[in-house]
Parts: structure tokens; C-alpha cells; sequence
């Protein structure tokens, strides 16, 4: 379906069926539907929202392919007994979307105590089919396409994606989106 996808996004037919709506509860329920992996391994995992509600123009379906790939890396290769969060806020926008005249947008952090990226690794991260190899990757199957389809799905919203990270400490997947419905 990655894949199928993907190819809609390159053939420009995949289209968004943007609504406004709540993204809190939305979060939350994507956030909830990992609780289970994340007791399996005995991760601490975590939603935290500065604001009770936040009315955004989103596809909600789109939306939840970008938060389950982010949710799925992040638990994968966090290790027993560590923590994985979702942060949402109201904050000044990234220079790209300063850009385009926003004064404040949604930023949505998914953070984790994993293995982490290493430094030389971080550019390649949103190719197609890249996979990371080393030791402590090899373990887990994927096809190396989840990275790649958030990121083209985030910007289908208009927004920016940006992940920090650093051999093992970590990693965090910073999204900003716009407000409003100018875009």
C-alpha cells in the first residue's frame, strides 16, 4: 500500500481530502493504538498536548500513515525499559514556513530513547528504499519506504518534517503545519 502510494504521490494523483477537525483526539487514538507494542517491550510511551484542542485542516487518513510509520521506527528500535512521546504544541514556525508568512504553526515531536541515527546516516533518511545497515538495525525487517512516505505526505499538507538524532540517545521527528486554511 507503501508503495501503491508512493506512486500515486509521483503520478500527482494522490490528492488530499483535507476537513477541518480536531487533531488532539486524533493523536491521541494513533498514540493508543501502540500502547500494547509498547508494554510488550516494557517502553514508557508518552502523549503530552499544550493545548486541549486544535482545530487544523488535515487528511486523517494521510495523517495516520505519517504517525503510525513515526510510532512504528520509534518503538522498534527503542530498547526495553525506554520511552517513546508525542509532544503537540503552538510555536514560531521553521524558517521554510516563516517564509510563507506564518507567524505560528503545530508542531508535533515524535521523540524516543532508541538506538538513534548516526550522524552520516541522517541525510539519506527520507530516500526511498534506504535502509540503514549496521549490528543493531539488522534485527528488524522493513522495506525502507515509511521515512520517505511521511515526509511526502507531510508536505502534501503543506508542512516541513525534520529528524535529530544521534547514535544511541535517540531520535526525534520534528513536523510543523500550518494554521488556518490559507494554504
Amino acid at each position: 500500500n507503501q508503495l501503491l502510494d508512493l506512486s500515486k504521490l509521483e503520478a500527482g494523483k494522490l490528492r488530499l481530502q483535507a476537513v477541518c477537525q480536531d487533531l488532539i483526539p486524533v493523536l491521541r487514538g494513533i498514540t493508543s493504538a501502540f500502547q500494547s507494542m509498547a508494554e510488550k517491550k516494557k517502553i514508557d510511551l508518552r502523549f503530552h498536548s499544550d493545548v486541549e484542542t486544535l482545530e487544523l485542516y488535515f487528511d486523517q487518513e494521510k495523517f495516520e500513515k505519517i504517525f503510525y510509520n513515526l510510532f512504528s521506527n520509534a518503538v522498534k528500535f527503542t530498547p526495553k525499559d525506554g520511552k517513546v512521546s508525542l509532544t503537540i504544541g503552538i510555536v514560531a514556525p521553521s524558517n521554510s514556513l516563516l517564509a510563507e508568512g506564518r507567524d505560528r504553526c503545530v508542531q508535533i515531536t515524535v521523540k524516543d530513547t532508541g538506538i538513534g541515527i548516526p550522524k552520516d546516516k541522517l541525510p539519506y533518511i527520507f530516500d526511498r528504499f534506504y535502509q540503514i545497515e549496521s549490528d543493531s538495525t539488522r534485527d528488524f525487517e522493513g522495506t525502507g519506504i515509511g521515512l520517505s512516505l511521511a515526509k511526502e505526505l507531510v508536505e502534501l499538507h503543506h508542512g516541513i518534517i525534520e529528524v535529530k538524532s544521534q547514535a544511541g540517545w535517540g531520535t526525534e521527528a520534528i513536523i510543523q503545519l500550518p494554521l488556518g486554511r490559507t494554504h
